[in-house]
């Protein structure tokens, strides 16, 4: 079985979706971090950029930052899709 948590290609399109989103939101990685902190979730805005530059985090993590970016609706199959194409490059 394929761990695509450890997948470069998969690591690229988390990396790349989030990024989108915070630039679609106009969201620093200050604001990010401050939204997080209002839910409870504390993260500092340079490990924050850590994580999403190298696209390691934990689920919970990904699913928080999702919420904090008000993304309502994921598409695994859009994801999916990402990922098959970076592959296949």
């Amino acid at each position: 079985m394929v761990e695509r948590y450890k997948d470069p290609e998969m690591q690229e399109v988390i990396k790349r979706y989030i990024r989108a989103a915070m630039a679609e939101e106009n969201v620093s990685y200050s604001k990010l971090s401050e939204r997080l902190r209002q839910v409870g979730v504390i993260q500092n805005e340079s490990t924050l950029r850590t994580k999403v530059s190298t696209g390691l985090m934990t689920t919970s993590l990904y699913i928080h930052i999702l919420n904090a970016l008000d993304i309502d609706n994921l598409s695994i199959a859009d994801l999916m899709q990402r990922y098959s194409r970076l592959r296949s490059e």
